[in-house]
């Protein structure tokens, strides 16, 4: 969970290494899920923020066969 202002960018949380791993970061006022899955990067443009202060919290739950299931919400 992170607390933004709605005026800047860059990266709220990231985590991984070479094989894998996943970012949630602000460009252009839109807030964006990227996740590399060994090599393969998906991206999620998640949509635009409104101006003014949010809450942004992403869940991550692990499932079976290494795999991961993300949840972003806004306030």
């Amino acid at each position: 969970t992170v607390v933004i202002d709605g005026t800047g960018e860059g990266v709220l949380v990231s985590h991984g290494d070479q094989g894998g791993g996943y970012s949630l970061y602000v460009e252009e006022g839109r807030l964006h899920l990227a996740y590399n899955e060994y090599g393969v990067l998906h991206e999620t443009d998640a949509g635009p923020l409104a101006p003014g202060a949010h809450v942004v919290v992403l869940a991550a739950e692990a499932e079976k066969g290494l795999r991961w299931s993300f949840t972003v919400s806004v306030d």
